[in-house]
């Protein structure tokens, strides 16, 4: 079972909202290819990041790592 579910919720929340990645990009100030790399897990946002992408998809920071449902 897998625990750290940000990836995979990073892209759903993304998708929810309409965005492209370039447009999420943009939102968070970092580049495309971050973006990429947080929806395939090789990276993850630093916690101040964090907190903002969980403002901003209007989510919590537990959710969107996989700590709640």
């Amino acid at each position: 079972m897998e625990i750290f579910k940000f990836p995979e919720r990073f892209k759903e929340a993304r998708k929810d909202m309409g965005l492209k990645q370039e447009e999420a990009a943009k939102l968070f100030g970092v580049s495309q290819s971050t973006i990429a790399k947080w929806e395939h897990g090789d990276l993850i946002p630093p916690v101040k990041l964090l907190m903002k992408i969980a403002v901003e998809f209007q989510a919590s920071m537990d959710y969107l790592v996989g700590l709640t449902d």
